[in-house]
């Protein structure tokens, strides 16, 4: 069954805008690849085991973890197929693994990767049955309309299928990246789940004695990096806030991750994790790739990226806050916290410090570098933990890891120091640019808190909330809500957009809300925007409760201006946008969706209450309005799972749905309209 969708919109405020409503699942295709026949097969280079073997003999970091070899594939070199079954226009093609016994898992390499308007590229292992990995990317992975590197795509099958569809799509692979299992390449120890040393094996980040860093572990990513030459290594990094609190994807790592690598295919995989403290494989298909550098400097080993693409909301992701303090004194350098990491690529660890950390110029190398010197007190560090955090006590980053002594993994480290990056190497100028950091007037911030992308609602007044945000006065920086411009939105609870909201021309803004979307009278979103809004939200971590957004009456008569409540299915309004309405005139475009009831639409979100929210299996749904008709409750993915006709006289209804999911989606219909609601399940 279909999830219904509610539309009022007064579209003399919005002369032309896009709602879109999605029911979940990446990269779902509407076709089996099967039962298509591709144009051509291509076969994955082989790779010459031995001299890997060799590479990594000479491999003085421990973090090389596999080779490249040449793919070129030009899919405009192919004629344009049509579906015989849904009309679709495509070109497929498919590409058989020699021996996907040897590697853990692969990457391919786009050379190009043009995607415009509905163009799409999907990647499929296998069938495209149970198990399979599938992937599809659109116009938001092509930033660059350049190189581009996919992700990591484990090896299950001996066929990959890569099927292009769309108009204008410009798509070619230069590339594939391999990376080796470790029996295979006969090197005990290297490269596999639990790897690492044995200081370190136990101290995975989800133990309960690190509880206290849930947020923090959320920032830290393993990153896999292309070489000049084509071999890959894993270094670990954090995504770090800046002044703006704009959600940009900056990632801290060491400038020697980075040295001599091509940066434009760097994949960065987040929550690689076991979920407890037990040593378990968590998730390789959370990944974003490539990046760009902003800032970097040898002495104090740091580089600091921002990532091309945008990290989706599912990943959880947290932006790590950090200080400049230069810890001058003799009684004020840190004196306990721990770093986070990824050993030898191995699964998320921990590693901790108990006493006083020392400034020290050490020499790592060439040339001599300016760090922390850590103590361990419990846990270690290994090849694939170079870029890793260090954060002290009060949870401020202060450091990203650059080096130990070989033999003293178990024992010391060195981390380059955040607040000489900032003060002498240009990290301030990434992460405070309207500060002043020259000069005798010198003024910056000296720390900021993490920020967490996950927030409990959004209420937007006017159009600087959007769209000013990229010049943010530097004495207001932190203000009392996370701001973003030309971006994304999301939130646990509701959005609300008041009548003096415009979205404005050649801008993308998304709203995406757990429970309401609410648009005034008079929010307009101006012809040539990309406005998009659908109920789906974020589901908040570490113990933080649901956001619950509680709305205001419009004040006004007509009975064609309210608010917008989105869910469903991908509505587009007017193809070809309209030309912009002044602002005394009003157009409705009521789509057949839904009948608009008579009255005037009061949506009293706090009519409705649910208890207990998060819940485990059972719970119930109170509505204290008279006018209610039906009470539906959808899965994550938009399964209908339960329907309960209303009872007259009763208010309080019980749901009983034993079904694994990590959240419910309650619509409470009435005479009224729909009130959403989002009620987490704990697993």
């Amino acid at each position: 069954m279909k999830t219904k969708l509610l539309l009022l919109l007064f579209m003399g405020s919005i002369p032309w805008m896009t709602i879109q409503a999605q029911t979940g699942g990446d990269g779902i295709l509407t076709d089996q690849v099967k039962r298509l026949e591709p144009q051509a097969v291509f076969t994955f280079p082989e790779q010459d085991v031995e001299a890997f073997r060799r590479l990594i003999a000479e491999d003085e970091t421990g973090s090389l973890i596999g080779n490249s070899a040449e793919l070129t594939i030009n899919m405009d070199n192919y004629e344009v197929q049509v579906d015989e079954k849904t009309g679709e226009v495509y070109r497929l093609i498919a590409i058989d693994v020699e021996r996907p016994e040897l590697y853990s898992a692969i990457t391919l390499y786009f050379k190009e990767l043009d995607l415009q308007g509905a163009d799409k590229v999907s990647i499929v292992t296998g069938n495209g049955g149970e198990g399979a990995f599938i992937k599809t990317l659109d116009r938001k992975y092509n930033k660059d309309k350049g190189a581009y590197a996919l992700g990591f795509i484990p090896i299950s099958t001996e066929r990959i299928f890569l099927k292009v569809t769309g108009k204008t799509p410009k798509v070619s692979l230069e590339g594939v990246g391999y990376f080796f299992r470790t029996t295979a390449v006969g090197i005990p120890g290297w490269g596999s789940l639990n790897s690492s040393i044995e200081c370190i094996r136990s101290e995975n980040v989800n133990c309960p004695e690190y509880s206290y860093w849930c947020d923090e572990k959320r920032s830290v990513f393993k990153m896999c990096m292309t070489h000049q030459d084509g071999r890959t290594f894993i270094c670990s990094g954090a995504l770090v806030v800046n002044e703006r609190y704009d959600g940009a994807p900056l990632a801290l790592t060491a400038d020697h991750c980075v040295e001599n690598k091509r940066n434009e295919l760097t994949i960065y995989m987040f929550n690689y994790e076991s979920p407890d403290c037990s040593n378990q494989h968590g998730p390789i298909t959370q990944t974003v790739s490539g990046s760009e550098l902003l800032a970097h400097h040898e002495k104090s080993d740091y580089a600091i990226l921002r990532l091309t693409d945008d990290i989706p909301k599912e990943y959880n992701v947290f932006y790590a806050g950090w200080t400049n303090n230069q810890f001058s004194g003799t009684n004020d350098n840190p004196t306990w916290g721990v770093g986070i990491h990824h050993p030898s690529g191995d699964i998320k660890k921990v590693v901790s410090f108990d006493e006083k950390l020392r400034k020290k110029y050490v020499r790592i190398g060439n040339p001599k570098r300016y760090t922390w010197r850590v103590k361990h007190s419990k846990g270690g560090i290994e090849g694939g933990s170079s870029g890793s955090p260090l954060f002290q006590g009060n949870k401020e980053l202060i450091g990203q890891l650059s080096g130990g002594a070989i033999g003293e993994e178990c024992v010391k480290s060195y981390y380059g120091r955040f607040h000489r990056s900032w003060h002498h190497y240009g990290l301030s100028f990434v992460l405070n640019p309207n500060g002043d950091h020259t000069g005798s007037s010198k003024h910056y911030i000296e720390s900021m808190v993490g920020y967490d992308p996950c927030v409990p609602n959004y209420a937007f007044t006017d159009a600087t909330d959007l769209h000013t945000s990229a010049n943010v006065d530097f004495q207001n920086y932190s203000g009392t809500a996370p701001r973003r411009y030309n971006g994304v939105y999301v939130t646990s609870g509701g959005i609300l957009a008041s009548q003096n909201v415009q979205i404005q021309s050649s801008t993308y803004v998304e709203f995406d809300a757990g429970t309401t979307i609410q648009l005034k009278p008079g929010f307009h979103a101006k012809t040539g925007s990309d406005f998009f809004a659908h109920i789906d939200g974020c589901k908040p971590e570490c113990g933080r409760p649901y956001g619950q957004y509680k709305s205001e009456p419009v004040d006004n008569d007509n009975a064609y201006d309210g608010v917008g409540i989105f869910e469903g299915e991908v509505l587009v309004l007017e193809e070809d946008p309209p030309e912009e309405l002044d602002d005394g005139e009003h157009e409705y475009f009521d789509y057949d969706i839904e009948e608009e009831p008579e009255g005037e639409l009061e949506l009293i979100t706090d009519q409705v209450h649910i208890f207990p929210n998060p819940a485990a299996i059972d719970y119930e749904v109170e509505y204290s309005g008279d006018d209610l008709e039906k009470i539906q409750v959808y899965s994550a993915t938009g399964i209908l799972l339960y329907e309960m006709e209303a009872r007259e006289g009763q208010n309080l209804y019980k749901v009983h749905i034993e079904e694994e999911t990590s959240f419910h989606v309650v619509h409470v219909i009435t005479q009224r309209g729909v009130i959403v609601k989002q009620v987490g399940i704990a697993q």
